[in-house]
């Protein structure tokens, strides 16, 4: 940079004289017209920095206005805007000094990118890495695959963050990692298949920003990695168990159940944080299996362990019992009695030929939520009785137990032939899921 301005100011003392050295000089050193690196502003380059530093004018222009202004020179401006994404500031100009980069202007360079498109972007992005490899540079090349990037990029986006000896993330690369992850698996559900290739021999801190990033995406297709993390990186038991609470059940029992065992393993309070989180994660679950273990918990010397089991089991049982041992223990005494003694009889009647019979197993299976899960897959198939009286019964008795192991059988039954039976099945899913299949259609 300095060769520079001395070159600078020489071309002006020759065509300007020294009494216009000063202004020059000054000009040249408040950086009007010149990037960050000292590089001269491209008449393009300047258009794009005005319109990113009149976001922060008061009121700022329309967005759509600003975008479209970006995206006219984005092509001309490349060098430009993965400057701003590295060095997180926009360059002086016009006697203005430099800015922190905001969140409005990272969204437009952003969108200045999209409008160049990957293939040159990532042309652009090779040649920055080949000759630089630090923290700032990286964490830019993968915020700009959360732009671009599926599920093939995944290695390389992992691989930006660095390898097994990078003990301790970059706070920026943390940020950008976790960011573009979650992009990925929500474009892209193949990236789910691919988790566990890219987490081998990765250090601690990459592998956590990979959990989370599972997490924020909210899917259950990322439920099974997080089991795999939790048996073969225990020391990421915390953070794996977490995202259950953000994800929820998976509409597979098989996956549930493997969660609710590594989770049921982990109720030991000597280890309050990791106890904590198990005991979360067991309640979104709803593992009735875990309940005798939360019961010894819940007269805990912890207020927030003898919160958060009263949370679990009310979440497990669908009961609002006062938080008291005694209490709880009686009603899983009945509940599991009832369970042991009597279900299995009225399930049984589920496949009988006495009418009665078969619409009181259907009431008494519906008012016992400890088992649900259990429980709805025994009444499902009696949604394909052809007598439409019992489908109606079944919805409704699928709708009061809550579980969401019926989802799929009551979807099936939303086109019955008879209309009394499919508004039945839209009922019950609302009340399972909270979205109704089937909302209203908006006005034209």
């Amino acid at each position: 940079m300095l060769h520079q301005l001395h070159d600078s100011v020489e071309r002006a003392r020759r065509r300007l004289g020294t009494t216009a050295l000063i202004g020059v000089l000054a000009l040249a050193v408040r950086g009007a017209g010149a990037a960050e690196g000292g590089r001269e502003l491209t008449k393009a380059e300047q258009r794009v920095v005005r319109v990113l530093r009149a976001t922060r004018s008061k009121p700022p222009p329309p967005v759509v206005e600003s975008k479209k202004l970006v995206a006219r020179d984005a092509h001309a401006a490349i060098e430009l805007l993965l400057d701003m994404l590295d060095q997180r500031r926009v360059p002086a100009i016009d006697d203005l000094e430099v800015q922190r980069l905001s969140t409005a202007q990272e969204e437009l360079a952003l969108g200045g990118l999209r409008v160049i498109g990957r293939e040159g972007v990532m042309r652009a992005l090779d040649v920055r890495l080949a000759s630089s490899n630090g923290p700032s540079v990286r964490a830019a090349a993968i915020e700009v695959y959360g732009v671009f990037g599926d599920a093939n990029d995944l290695t390389t986006i992992v691989g930006l963050a660095g390898g097994p000896q990078d003990d301790t993330l970059d706070a920026r690369i943390d940020e950008m990692l976790q960011q573009t992850l979650t992009n990925v698996l929500t474009s892209d559900a193949r990236a789910f298949d691919r988790l566990r290739a890219v987490s081998k021999a990765r250090s601690r801190d990459v592998i956590s920003a990979i959990v989370f990033a599972v997490g924020a995406a909210r899917d259950e297709r990322g439920l099974p990695f997080l089991a795999e993390i939790m048996t073969w990186r225990e020391d990421l038991a915390v953070e794996a168990l977490s995202q259950i609470r953000l994800i929820g059940r998976s509409s597979s029992q098989d996956v549930d159940t493997e969660l609710s065992h590594l989770a049921r393993g982990w109720l030991d309070p000597n280890a309050a944080t990791r106890c904590r989180a198990a005991i979360m994660a067991l309640g979104v679950l709803e593992d009735a299996r875990a309940v005798p273990q939360m019961l010894d918990l819940l007269e805990h010397d912890s207020s927030g362990m003898h919160d958060d089991v009263f949370w679990a089991l009310r979440h497990i049982s669908g009961q609002d019992l006062p938080p008291s041992q005694a209490a709880w223990s009686n009603w899983y005494e009945l509940e599991q009695s009832w369970y042991e003694d009597e279900m299995p009889a009225h399930a049984a009647a589920l496949d009988s030929d006495d009418e009665l019979e078969i619409a009181a197993g259907i009431q008494a299976l519906s008012q016992h939520r400890l088992y649900r899960h259990e429980i709805a897959e025994k009444l499902t198939p009696a949604l394909e009785r052809e007598q439409p009286e019992f489908r109606l019964l079944v919805c409704a008795a699928l709708g009061d137990l809550g579980s969401n192991s019926a989802v799929h059988a009551l979807t099936d039954v939303l086109d019955d032939t008879d209309e009394r039976v499919a508004e039945a099945a839209r009922a019950a899913l609302l009340k399972i899921t909270g979205r109704d299949p089937r909302p209203a259609e908006q006005p034209h």
